[in-house]
């Protein structure tokens, strides 16, 4: 049975913006300034920003080739959500201000903190979803800042990124009460997804819509949902937005893989079929006309079709 909607109408801030159906994940090192801008030409209504180390950010020799390479935006690049991790409030909220200070576009709508990354890193580093399950507390001080001193709720707002508690039951209690204190603390919205920390590289598994269901069901009014697992092409994005009640789909490796995944290959333009070769051409395009991302194997690595053709292109 389809989840049914928890409100009325889009609250203001998720209006102005356009109310995106189809998003572009935060991927480290993946989702720069070029790749964002081939997903839009294709579907996608709202991208992330590569994850930024609030800490590797502000670092007197490395803050600043850091951020140079970690956050790019130009025209076309509209709406962003930049995404941070960290766990120190003055931290993370002078990495933000480094930010902003990057974009007279004011393409940034939204300001996201990291609490799903699953990689024993983060627990090394205290963000993503070890920092949702150990300290919340931290976690919410941080988004009360961010909100204090960014953003003001209709404008630019702050979001989370979350993770499923493990062990959490059907209830999803655990998970239910910190994504509560999220939002007591200004978060307007909540990506959500439907994995746990332990469900991560070969023991992913499958992704529990059902659960993303009860946790948006769980949200107040005006807080925007967005699912996030388990989508591969554009029949799976549609069967989440029906499945969980959601506000919008978030797709990464699916759109790692096929960029003109939320159009389903069909050329939004004129109706001609969008192939691998083609992506590959114009992700090549965008990066020498950006001179975002050096197009290397490195940053190629996880774009699973896109590697495999852009090396083939730059043989020819």
């Amino acid at each position: 049975m389809a989840a049914s909607s928890a409100r009325a109408a889009s609250p203001k801030w998720w209006t102005n913006i356009g109310a995106p159906k189809f998003v572009a994940a935060p991927m480290v090192d993946q989702s720069g300034l070029a790749f964002r801008l081939l997903a839009r030409k294709y579907g996608a209504e709202l991208a992330f920003t590569p994850m930024i180390h609030a800490g590797v950010s502000q670092c007197p020799q490395r803050g600043r080739g850091y951020l140079a390479r970690h956050f790019q935006t130009g025209d076309g690049d509209w709406p962003l959500v930049a995404q941070f991790a960290g766990a120190d409030e003055d931290e993370v909220s002078r990495s933000a201000e480094r930010v902003l200070e990057r974009d007279p576009t004011n393409n940034v709508v939204a300001l996201d903190l990291n609490l799903g990354c699953p990689q024993q890193i983060a627990r090394k580093g205290r963000y993503g979803a070890f920092l949702l399950e150990d300290d919340v507390d931290a976690a919410a001080k941080v988004v009360a800042r961010l909100r204090k001193d960014y953003c003001d709720g209709t404008g630019r707002v702050v979001t989370c990124k979350v993770r499923l508690m493990p062990d959490d039951g059907p209830a999803l209690r655990g998970t239910k009460e910190r994504v509560a204190r999220l939002v007591d603390a200004g978060a307007s919205a909540i990506t959500v997804h439907g994995r746990t920390r332990l469900q991560n590289k070969q023991h992913s598994g499958a992704c529990d819509w059902s659960a993303i269901a009860t946790l948006r069901a769980s949200l107040p009014a005006d807080v925007v949902a967005i699912a996030n697992g388990g989508i591969g092409c554009r029949g799976d994005a549609d069967r989440v937005l029906d499945a969980t009640g959601c506000d919008a789909a978030m797709s990464s490796e699916g759109l790692l893989e096929n960029p003109a995944l939320f159009v389903a290959n069909v050329d939004p333009v004129d109706g001609s079929h969008v192939g691998q070769r083609r992506l590959a051409r114009e992700y090549l395009a965008l990066a020498a006309a950006t001179g975002a991302h050096a197009v290397s194997y490195t940053h190629l690595r996880a774009h699973e079709t896109l590697r495999y053709l852009v090396c083939r292109l730059l043989l020819e």
